[in-house]
């Protein structure tokens, strides 16, 4: 009698321990909200102070394509334009194969020369970044670069350029998203190029002081897509976080600490196929 018991034993732990196994390894069935409508609760008025540019690349011409970047930046438009109140002459918009370096530069100095005293400026960037050649600086990625450590550190742009430009106008503070990864990895888990390295925190620049820098992981991680959808995770959360999903004191406003914290916990929950963790 002891043998067909222990046998049974045996027999439930090895199926609970595959069911386990497989309802672990089941795809994330989740339903998302649109975000592509404009918030409720607008600013009243044109918010004329402020400036914004968004920058979004899904369709690289050389190297792995970003899917949802370009959804994402659409939305994040709405939002700056509609909810914030933004002039539309004051948001800048590159998208795809506008986005090279020169034309970030350019209209990074287009939209610092907009801003007004007292006023903010956004910058959200949505696409690959890599390490520069010395692993010290971040460089977010330009459309055109192409597949070698060299063409992605010539063409791409240093996040200390982009700080250095936005931070030289009137605005007094300058928001910066940034969804992306500086581990030199593609959404499949290949590096970009050979020989890329992820970046060294050791000597990285910090932020001015009147910057506020919302990045989607540590510098050795992958920034992967939100669970179940195929678009990026940090600046969707990010975004739904300042539309009111992070107010976590209920004060009707959201700090960039609550957006962070919100987009942070909602990885940590169901982001089951990387470790994430958006920094401030």
């Amino acid at each position: 009698t002891k043998q067909p018991i222990a046998a049974l034993i045996l027999f439930c732990v090895t199926l609970l321990f595959c069911a386990a196994a497989a309802l672990a390894a089941a795809p994330v069935n989740l339903s998302w909200p649109k975000l592509s409508q404009a918030p409720e609760g607008a600013a009243n008025g044109p918010n004329s102070k402020d400036a914004a540019l968004i920058v979004g690349i899904q369709n690289y011409a050389f190297v792995s394509h970003v899917e949802g970047a370009n959804l994402n930046a659409s939305d994040w438009r709405t939002y700056l334009r509609q909810g914030r109140q933004i002039p539309l002459r004051n948001v800048g918009f590159l998208s795809d194969a506008e986005a090279t370096l020169e034309n970030i530069r350019d209209e990074a100095k287009r939209i610092a020369a907009l801003a007004k005293p007292g006023g903010t400026i956004w910058f959200v960037f949505i696409g690959h970044g890599v390490a520069s050649a010395n692993g010290e600086e971040g460089l977010l990625v330009g459309v055109d670069a192409q597949g070698t450590a060299k063409s992605l550190d010539a063409r791409s742009i240093p996040q200390s350029e982009i700080e250095s430009i936005l931070t030289k106008s009137q605005a007094a503070r300058v928001v910066m998203i940034v969804d992306s990864c500086f581990s030199g990895q593609s959404a499949d888990g290949k590096p970009l190029a050979p020989g890329l390295q992820a970046l060294v925190r050791t000597s990285q620049k910090q932020a001015n002081r009147k910057t506020i820098r919302m990045t989607a992981g540590k510098s050795h991680q992958f920034a992967g897509p939100l669970p179940g959808e195929h678009r990026p995770a940090f600046s969707y959360l990010i975004l739904g976080a300042l539309r009111g999903w992070g107010d976590e004191n209920h004060d009707k406003q959201v700090t960039a600490e609550e957006a962070v914290n919100y987009a942070n916990d909602v990885l940590i929950t169901l982001a089951k196929d990387r470790s994430q963790t958006p920094e401030l």
